[in-house]
């Protein structure tokens, strides 16, 4: 596994000049992708059409768990009356849903098929906060070298948990691999904002994100309506759903009760809804 806190980036040393703002690059195949898409535009799927498409994908799994129609519901109405996307992000962006919802069917297998995970505990986790560019990623990296912690890596963070006949995991790994060529290949300067390892520690943005109460959306979407619903809405759901989560990955890493470490700009806005779900933690906030 390569290191996070020894790894060098391609990008530093090096002057970035960002000058695309007002025309994003974008390769030649996803520009060829857009414009036949704007010859035959095609509706965002309805919430029925993705949860049809996550039950296929997962093999006939029909169980989502709970708490996520509404804010699944007003997401999808959002992205289909009010963001502007392109053929390439209508695909994108149904792509991560579905994903989203897989991930849930797959979870709520796991459990089912196991339910001791119910007992699993996470205990004194350490969650650090704070605004972005305040150095949360960096100080982050550094406390994953210590092997006492558990940690998320990226692509566990995109598929998280096993279908029921899942023999290795190889194939999740690879699909974060792919998933950060992507980024490089749409952002070629992306990494010199943020560097991304597949097996680097990650934040539970994702994780959250499959709750569909996140701010994770909103960073990635003009979605005014959905963004409204988010101000007023309750978080305690996606704070349950993130310990259900943890439960089960430490459950996968054979039940070891190592430490959590855990990070995410949201928290900040969110404090209230951590101590109710991990009373015992240790908050780290950076300035």
């Amino acid at each position: 596994m390569s290191s996070p806190t020894t790894g060098t980036s391609s990008a530093i040393g090096r002057k970035i000049i960002i000058d695309d703002f007002d025309d994003p690059y974008l390769p030649l195949p996803a520009r060829l992708f857009n414009a036949v898409g704007a010859i035959c535009p095609s509706r965002f799927p309805d919430v029925d059409s993705l949860l049809a498409m996550a039950t296929k994908r997962s093999g006939g799994l029909t169980n989502f768990g709970s708490d996520f129609m509404e804010p699944l519901s007003v997401l999808v109405h959002s992205i289909q009356n009010e963001t502007p996307l392109s053929a390439f992000g209508r695909f994108l962006q149904k792509e991560s849903i579905v994903g989203c919802l897989v991930a849930r069917l797959h979870l709520e297998e796991l459990y089912r098929l196991h339910p001791e995970i119910e007992e699993e505990c996470i205990e004194k986790p350490i969650i650090i906060s704070g605004l972005p560019r305040t150095g949360t990623s960096h100080l982050f990296n550094l406390l994953s070298r210590d092997e006492s912690l558990h940690w998320i890596p990226y692509w566990e963070t995109l598929s998280p948990f096993p279908a029921p006949n899942e023999r290795s995991p190889d194939g999740r790994v690879k699909a974060g691999s792919d998933a950060l060529k992507l980024i490089n290949w749409c952002i070629p300067k992306f990494a010199a904002m943020h560097e991304y390892q597949n097996d680097w520690p990650h934040e539970e943005l994702q994780l959250q994100m499959q709750s569909f109460i996140g701010l994770g959306f909103e960073a990635f979407l003009i979605v005014p309506s959905y963004s409204k619903w988010y101000r007023k809405a309750d978080r305690a759901p996606s704070y349950a759903y993130l310990k259900r989560c943890l439960k089960a990955l430490q459950y996968l890493r054979g039940g070891e009760r190592k430490r959590w470490l855990l990070k995410c700009p949201e928290h900040l806005a969110n404090i209230p809804h951590l101590v109710r779900e991990f009373p015992n933690a240790t908050y780290v906030q950076t300035h």
